[in-house]
């Protein structure tokens, strides 16, 4: 092939590659443009159903995607009744009969196929208006996401219940002795959540009447009853949450305000109770305990405390042993220092969101409280701690303490600065020193007072072990290694008093001496707080010296009354 040829060839060659680049990216935003364009008629058709505004429409329907975690094309698709646009080249698909609507499931089947788990209508319901089928499928959705029992009443009463102006939401799950427990609520008051937690089975109730009967109940203002309500309500319905055949709970919706129940919110409200009842029995911990989540008047007593707090379950291994935590409430100041939303915390696993925690000890302390039911606190330490994926130096200090089945655990940040500054003062103030012993790495950490003490530069570091004993007057040195021979002897703290030779002489120190052991008794940690009392015994002396010149005094001047 000549020259003139082969530049022929490759000009072609590369002609064909830009034609072949381009038809791609051409096929790229048709196939773009008609997927924008199923999602805006979805919006239109939202926007009309629900006599809101597109963009409270595109709203619903990113929530929609967020919920069952499917791009935003294919729930547009599952609302148009429709496919997903394929390829470029193949003929749009002809979309499937819309029959009665929407189906109470569209929203959370992955495919045309019904979800052996999604709710069914009674088949006497009657047909939901569209604005009730849409919220009826937004909130089936949306409860089949949440993680705890307590995401399903805050989003029943924010999202389910909403249209029917209802004020509160209530589940109760059925114990075995026929008592009805909280599993949560949303919008009822603390006080009365917390009166309500267990309602024993002698206690007449609707709630109980609803799981005895296995049928819905509807109460008006007007109904004649002989039951206890939980909390104030002019109306209410107790609304069956069945499994297998079995009743184990209720759900209970309150308004505060008289309202006749059509026969289209008796079908939307149990159809919603269906999709609870699923929701709720899918969950890991059911078969241990439904109730895995705080109840609300805990949340709120929780919201309360000014430190950061979250509530943990324990995740364990085959052999029971305790290998993460699940959270499963933060407070509003949980995701201080490490700049964390707290709703994002909750549902995640603590290494997850906190992987430094096993590193500074944490994870173990909270463990070991897990298994002993101790309560346990650490004083404030410098940690290092990932924000954002960067290492941060922050001082924090550290408790927990068990509850029920799980773990309170909490933490406080500390301005590092200002209690370095407050800690200077007080060791300047009080002539005391700091010094601190790993045994495990050998390590000697001094605090300024302690360099002060010992009259010496911070730049030649702590002195070591071996030349502590040096520094010591020859006439203490004996009781001072007797002393720490008793100290370790004992495992107990101890204070020692010794003298130390400096340039400007004699220094007199008393020292609090505290050693720490680990589970398995080994010696791990020294603390040593130092004070020099030199001054205070010489005053000590002086005063000493003074009361017995004055005693002295007055036996001469006795002596001498006595002779004249």
């Amino acid at each position: 092939m000549t020259p003139a040829e082969r530049a022929e060839s490759d000009a072609a060659l590369s002609w064909a590659a830009r034609v072949q680049r381009l038809e791609t990216e051409l096929a790229g935003l048709r196939r773009a443009m008609r997927g924008r364009a199923l999602i805006e008629q979805a919006k239109g058709l939202l926007a009309g159903t629900l006599d809101c505004t597109p963009d409270a429409a595109f709203e619903h329907l990113s929530r929609l995607s967020q919920h069952e975690n499917r791009r935003l094309v294919e729930v547009a698709a599952r609302i148009m009744g429709t496919a997903v646009p394929a390829g470029l080249d193949e003929p749009d698909p002809e979309p499937e009969p819309a029959g009665e609507g929407f189906a109470s499931t569209v929203y959370v089947n992955a495919s045309g196929e019904p979800d052996a788990l999604a709710p069914a209508a009674p088949a006497d319901a009657p047909a939901l208006p569209a604005e009730a089928r849409v919220r009826l499928q937004i909130v089936t959705s949306a409860v089949a996401s949440a993680q705890t029992v307590a995401e399903i009443a805050e989003r029943l009463l924010a999202e389910g219940v909403e249209s029917l102006e209802a004020d509160a939401v209530l589940i109760y799950i059925a114990e075995p002795d026929g008592a009805l427990r909280m599993a949560s609520c949303a919008g009822l008051p603390a006080q009365v959540a917390s009166d309500w937690q267990r309602i024993p089975s002698a206690v007449p109730t609707v709630l109980g009447e609803a799981i005895a009967s296995g049928s819905p109940l509807w109460f008006t203002a007007r109904d004649e009853h002989g039951y206890l309500l939980v909390g104030d309500g002019a109306a209410r319905a107790a609304l069956p949450l069945r499994h297998a055949g079995r009743t184990f709970g209720v759900l209970e919706p309150i308004w505060a305000l008289p309202r006749e129940f059509s026969p289209e919110d008796r079908a939307y409200l149990e159809a919603l109770a269906a999709a609870v009842a699923t929701r709720i029995w899918q969950f890991d911990r059911l078969a241990v305990d439904v109730l895995a989540a705080p109840g609300h008047w805990l949340q709120s007593a929780l919201d309360t405390v000014a430190a950061p707090t979250l509530l943990l379950s324990p995740v364990r291994d085959e052999d029971g042993a305790v290998i993460d935590f699940s959270i499963d409430f933060a407070s509003s100041q949980a995701g201080q220092p490490y700049d964390q939303e707290p709703a994002e915390l909750v549902g995640a696993r603590l290494l997850d969101v906190r992987p430094t925690l096993a590193v500074a000890g944490v994870f173990d302390a909270y463990r070991q409280v897990l298994l002993t039911g101790t309560p346990w606190r650490r004083s404030a330490q410098t940690e290092t701690i990932l924000v954002r994926g960067k290492p941060r130096q922050v001082l924090i200090s550290h408790a927990a303490a068990r509850l029920g089945d799980g773990l309170l655990a909490s933490w406080q940040v500390h301005d590092a600065e200002a209690e370095l500054a407050r800690a200077a003062v007080v060791e300047d103030l009080g002539k005391l020193g700091y010094a601190e012993w790993e045994i495990g790495s050998g390590q000697l950490r001094w605090s300024a007072g302690m360099y002060r003490i010992f009259d010496r530069s911070p730049s030649r570091g702590p002195l070591s072990l071996d030349e502590i004993p040096a520094q010591v007057l020859p006439e203490d040195l004996p009781d001072l290694e007797r002393e720490l021979r008793a100290l370790i002897a004992e495992r107990s703290p101890a204070e020692i008093q010794f003298r130390i030779a400096l340039r400007g002489g004699a220094r007199a120190l008393r020292v609090l001496i505290r050693p720490t052991y680990d589970a398995a008794g080994e010696l791990t940690l020294v603390h040593a707080v130092a004070q020099d009392v030199t001054e205070l015994r010489l005053r000590a002396d002086s005063a000493r010296r003074d009361q017995q010149v004055a005693a002295m005094r007055r036996v001469h001047k006795g002596g001498r009354t006595s002779g004249s």
